[in-house]
């Protein structure tokens, strides 16, 4: 029987809209005996961030209401958002929990992250939203292939964050096999898509995605500074090759 190298791979991208300039495509590579260990951990960061997130809602509520303000109230009270660990959300209250994510992340070799990175504003790119959906599934399947052509047989199982298909686009678990085989000469064991709050392991992939967009276009911000600094510390001032995230800088 032949030994099967067998990974859970969680995707998701940024910069899909027309007037972003970077868009990011992230997998996020773990062995299955590794899953439950960083599910334990990823649920156990979040529940702290969404406690202290309750916590600052709470307050905001307390001094709204001494300012007589119900309408902010009501929008609050009306709010079904779902909770997510998200790079957007790391700020000053809650920065030092993401950088926690990172420290675990970093300080094992058995979880891996790859990125491709495309300029819109390159010479060579030609955003056209006609044909987005085909060129996110070209990409996945440019990035996935290239994560592992290296590793003796792989066996892997992709999630990808829910995205919208219209009836006239290529059925994405098809279409997305079928390129990953043209590259990789090896088929995925099956793909599927998820809504990004029902997955901690979606969430940090949204987190590394957001943090290279970010590097991308505002390296000098305040903003996120503390977790910016130590992420660009285990990588290195600029995000190249590490054992444990590679990005992949490409043209279209």
């Amino acid at each position: 029987m032949i030994n099967k190298n067998k990974y859970f791979i969680f995707m998701d991208e940024s910069g899909n809209n027309a007037q972003d300039r970077f868009f990011v495509l992230g997998i996020l590579l773990i062995p299955p005996d590794k899953i439950g260990e960083l599910f334990n951990f990823l649920e156990n960061i979040s529940s702290k961030i969404k406690s202290r997130s309750r916590e600052n809602i709470h307050k905001r509520i307390d001094g709204l209401y001494k300012n007589g303000d119900m309408e902010s109230i009501l929008q609050y009270a009306k709010s079904t958002k779902s909770f997510e660990i998200k790079f957007k959300s790391i700020n000053q209250e809650n920065e030092d929990l993401y950088i926690h994510i990172l420290h675990k992340f970093f300080k094992q070799d058995m979880y891996r992250f790859a990125a491709l990175v495309l300029d819109k504003e390159s010479d060579d790119f030609k955003y056209k939203t006609s044909t987005y959906w085909n060129d996110y599934l070209d990409n996945a399947a440019i990035l996935i292939s290239e994560s592992l052509k290296n590793i003796n047989n792989p066996e892997f199982v992709i999630i990808g964050d829910q995205i919208t298909q219209s009836e006239k686009n290529k059925p994405y678990e098809i279409y997305l096999s079928n390129k990953i085989n043209e590259l990789l000469k090896v088929k995925p064991f099956g793909i599927m898509r998820a809504e990004s709050h029902s997955s901690v392991f979606l969430q940090l992939v949204d987190i590394f995605v957001g943090a290279i967009g970010y590097d991308c276009v505002a390296q000098n911000k305040e903003r996120k500074l503390k977790f910016m600094k130590v992420l660009r510390k285990y990588l290195g001032e600029n995000f190249g090759q590490n054992k444990n995230i590679f990005t992949f800088q490409l043209s279209k």
